[in-house]
């Protein structure tokens, strides 16, 4: 959960009763990309900095050809301050996806003649393309550049001049779109440079398939991609309150599995949709999971992503009732750290699975 959101039996009470009944703690928060789910999945491997194209085009769905170069695609508005160029996030600006769709096409001539190809993906988050181009470039992500300086994250490796006349034709090409010229016209920032990273192949990704294999559930894509090439069932959930149709489906796979280790990341959006989508998470997905998972027997680890804490439950404590004498709230129990917590998760106490 985030600073300033509610308390938690407000809008995540199904949560907030996991808390208190099974076991709860933190986790020191780790850099990379990658970040906890990477070190519990594929601890041996390269940051996914130079594979989220990819990852995100497996996490989507789109089962892409591992030859190709993938990258991830979105726009941004740079504000001058002073003498420098400082990222804005796009959320920050309320571009819509209408908007991001219309900025997407008046890009396309800049990015055919480049070689790149655009990709359909669910809800176009995030927007995925690909060239037959063998690149080697280190781009730092869209979601670490808020109010940083655009001279500060510049692409760097041997084909970061190409990327970057990728991205100063994308901005010549946005400054007289006609999205950012109504924008202007509003005195609302425009989207003025698009933004390219996670650029790599996937066969230079090869992660080891996991022998305990489980359901993983986040809204991050290439987390969901890294997790689907470690031998995990993994779901994209669409950072929208409107998603109860797509939890009834996941919730019917767990109803046909085999018991299972359950995953799920609370990377929730950072946006006016976040309270409404943790809300219709723990009504629609939580609360039913927790109650299929329990008659298996399952398990179910929950991670949330800022602060970085932990939550665990299984068998019959997934169900388990609250009382008045459990104080304990998400994080506040035992700080463990991402390969403790992995042994702790994918062993029954029975020591049947490990």
């Amino acid at each position: 959960m985030a600073p300033g959101d509610p308390p938690l039996e407000i809008t995540c009470p199904t949560l907030a009763r996991l808390a208190a009944v099974g076991e709860t703690g933190s986790i020191q928060p780790l850099m990379g990309v990658g970040g906890v789910l990477q070190q519990m999945l594929a601890p041996n491997h390269p940051d996914i900095l130079n594979f989220s194209g990819y990852l995100s085009a497996v996490g989507s769905g789109l089962n892409p050809d591992p030859e190709r170069t993938w990258a991830c695609l979105d726009f941004a508005h740079l504000k001058q301050l002073r003498d420098r160029l400082i990222f804005i996030l796009p959320d920050r600006v309320a571009l819509s996806p209408a908007e991001r769709a219309l900025l997407t096409d008046g890009l396309m001539e800049v990015l055919e003649d480049a070689g790149w190809t655009l990709h359909a993906t669910p809800n176009n988050r995030p927007q995925l393309i690909s060239t037959s181009h063998p690149l080697e470039v280190t781009v730092t992500p869209l979601d670490h550049l808020d109010d940083t300086s655009f001279v500060d994250h510049q692409p760097k490796g041997a084909n970061a001049l190409a990327i970057l006349a990728l991205i100063t034709h994308g901005q010549m090409a946005l400054a007289r779109h006609i999205v950012n010229r109504k924008r202007l016209d509003a005195k609302i920032p425009p989207l003025n440079t698009p933004w390219i990273w996670g650029i790599g192949r996937g066969v230079d990704w090869q992660a080891s398939r996991m022998v305990t294999k489980g359901m993983n559930w986040s809204t991050n894509a290439a987390r969901a991609g890294l997790a689907s090439t470690a031998g995990f069932s993994a779901n994209v959930m669409s950072p929208s309150e409107n998603n109860a149709n797509e939890f009834e489906q996941w919730l019917s796979k767990v109803r046909n599995a085999d018991p299972i280790p359950g995953l799920m990341m609370l990377d929730a959006p950072r946006t006016a949709e976040r309270l409404p989508w943790l809300a219709s998470l723990d009504k629609n997905l939580l609360a039913p999971l927790a109650a299929e998972l329990a008659t298996h027997p399952g398990r179910l680890l929950i991670i949330g992503d800022k602060p970085c804490s932990w939550i665990f439950a299984q068998g019959r404590g997934l169900t388990a009732k609250k009382w008045f004498w459990m104080r304990h709230s998400m994080g506040m129990g035992q700080p463990m750290d991402p390969l403790a917590l992995k042994e702790k998760w994918l062993t029954l106490d029975s020591g049947g699975l490990t």
